[in-house]
């Protein structure tokens, strides 16, 4: 029976110190691509508001013209564009970042989640009329606005109102961050992490 001798050649010390420091090298490399396109997701969302859900292939509602009495001009969640700036990347643990809402001129952080997932999904909302909201139309009323008033709208009434959904998370994931193609690209950026890293050639 003839036998086999196996032989050693090359970097034998160099591929034994890669296999020990590569899982660390992968987990570092997934923590930053993750880090960035968490970052690129954020500015993606955010332009959302800017072209009205245009980014994204789709067309938010536009205001009713009851929604602008007593407010300034602007489009759908521009009209102070708290909740935009609000946005940003939070570090939930390793290799995992989200899109949270910072609070902000007396509203709280959970306050502000709340609204934006009220725009996103849409919902309709029972609203009390405040004697300065029934002021407002009326006082748009007399100035020749076409806006029709009716017994149920007074002081203390309650009235339905109609958020419409105004996605700018799910469609800006489905139109920028998802697919064969961006799975692709993932690894794409993972493997140039490592190539950084002289960890892969």
């Amino acid at each position: 029976m003839s036998k086999t001798s196996v032989r050693r050649t090359g970097d034998w010390a160099g591929a034994q110190s890669l296999m020990r420091t590569l899982p660390g090298d992968i987990r570092r490399a997934a923590d930053k691509v993750t880090k960035d396109e968490a970052q690129r997701f954020l500015k993606a969302a955010q332009r959302a508001f800017d072209t009205s859900g245009g980014s994204n292939n789709a067309r938010w509602e536009g205001l009713k013209r009851s929604s602008t009495l007593g407010r300034g001009g602007g489009g759908p969640l521009l009209n102070s564009g708290s909740l935009k700036k609000s946005m940003h990347v939070k570090r939930i643990g390793r290799g995992k970042y989200g899109i949270a809402f910072r609070g902000g001129r007396g509203v709280s952080s959970r306050t502000m989640t709340k609204i934006a997932l009220t725009h996103e999904k849409g919902a309709v909302i029972p609203q009390k009329v405040t004697l300065a909201k029934f002021r407002a139309v009326m006082a748009k009323m007399s100035k020749g606005s076409k806006t029709k008033g009716n017994g149920t709208f007074r002081p203390g009434a309650i009235v339905l109102i109609k958020i419409p959904r105004r996605s700018f998370l799910e469609d800006t994931k489905k139109a920028h961050f998802s697919g064969l193609s961006y799975s692709n690209t993932l690894m794409s950026k993972m493997r140039r992490k490592l190539v950084k890293y002289h960890k892969l050639f």
